[in-house]
């Protein structure tokens, strides 16, 4: 479970919710959906329930997903930085919570806000001009202003546009998360 947790740290590859499979007492051991993570509840209950036991991954088909314009994750592929937050507030869940039990917890939350901020910030630049792309690397901002702000500097200098781009990222900062 432990491994598992550490993986997810990482943040390369996330469990889809229908393909989850857990015993009724890990469950029970674990609790409830926490209502403060309306959009990522279930991936903060996979890495509280991965704290009660040892986790299998497979490689075999589980479920099937059907995928329509209504669902909550468009609004993620519409908004990534959106998906951004709301991963970061369920990884902050965890480890605030039942996940502060770990030996390396604080550690694990660093090395996740690190990595969150250079996600958001190579997604931002490419990005470039868009509102969405900005908000992005206003994020990268607020987690790793040292390694953000050169880069989004010599981003800007280099952009077709940097005084747009400016004020775009000056929106973002404007607008909050």
């Amino acid at each position: 479970g432990r491994e598992f947790i550490r993986r997810q740290c990482d943040l390369d590859r996330f469990v889809g919710s229908p393909s989850v499979v857990r015993r009724t007492a890990a469950q029970k051991a674990a609790g409830y959906y926490r209502k403060e993570l309306p959009f990522t509840d279930d991936f903060e209950m996979w890495l509280r329930l991965a704290l009660h036991g040892d986790v299998a991954l497979t490689d075999t088909i589980q479920a099937v997903r059907r995928r329509h314009g209504r669902q909550v994750t468009e609004g993620y592929r519409a908004r990534p930085h959106h998906m951004f937050r709301e991963v970061l507030a369920a990884f902050e869940c965890f480890f605030e919570n039942d996940g502060r039990v770990l030996p390396d917890a604080r550690a694990l939350l660093r090395d996740v806000r690190r990595r969150m901020g250079r996600s958001a910030l190579y997604n931002g630049r490419s990005m470039a001009g868009d509102r969405e792309g900005a908000a992005l690397l206003r994020l990268a901002l607020e987690l790793t202003p040292t390694f953000a702000l050169p880069r989004i500097a010599r981003h800007l200098l280099g952009a077709e546009r940097p005084l747009a781009e400016l004020r775009l990222l000056m929106d973002a900062r404007a607008a909050g998360p």
